[in-house]
């Protein structure tokens, strides 16, 4: 057998071993990768009040949402050309309201209320964190045109944790809780 022959047949015999050796690496799915877990700060949200009040104080209204039942969300009445002045209240499973933790630790939560008409109804920032930036747990708002389609009339409340990462804008961060409030307009 030649020397050609020899390293034929040994490069034939590498490949061979080289083949039946490797293990065919399973494929993952996403379920089988381990994520970190994911940074929700340090309180767990599942109900949500807004307190309407007039300008002097007086108390118009309350609605609230809560995650345990998510199917029942209070409509917000509203008058048109008045100033309402909007206090959002969060509460922990063990029904605590955990609004003081908030405002504490303001510089890593936001508050976000996006109407779906903003020029039918306009959101005023009043709370601040102590960086002076938006916090939300209180601002005001005012109504001011008349509206009938309750389609077309949404509050969209969102409790944000933006630790790190908080820049007055609702899109950083990890969504605490969120509720989509009807409002009519009179």
């Amino acid at each position: 057998m030649g020397i050609l022959s020899k390293a034929y047949w040994l490069g034939i015999l590498f490949l061979g071993v080289l083949l039946f050796s490797c293990e065919k690496e399973k494929e993952k799915s996403l379920n089988d990768i381990d994520f970190p877990p994911m940074d929700k700060g340090k309180i767990e949200v599942n109900k949500m009040f807004l307190i309407l009040s007039k300008t002097n104080g007086e108390v118009l209204d309350t609605v609230h949402y809560s995650t345990l039942n998510a199917s029942s969300i209070d409509t917000i009445m509203l008058e048109v050309n008045t100033n309402y002045k909007v206090e959002a209240h969060f509460v922990d499973k063990s029904g605590e309201d955990v609004n003081q933790y908030i405002e504490d630790h303001g510089e890593d939560y936001l508050v976000c209320y996006s109407p779906s008409n903003p020029a039918v109804l306009q959101i005023t920032e009043l709370s601040l964190d102590k960086n002076k930036d938006k916090l939300g747990l209180s601002t005001q708002c005012k109504a001011s045109e008349v509206t009938n389609s309750e389609d077309a009339n949404a509050l969209e409340v969102r409790l944000k944790y933006q630790a790190n990462t908080k820049d007055n804008l609702c899109s950083p961060g990890i969504e605490l809780i969120y509720a989509n409030f009807i409002y009519k307009i009179r």
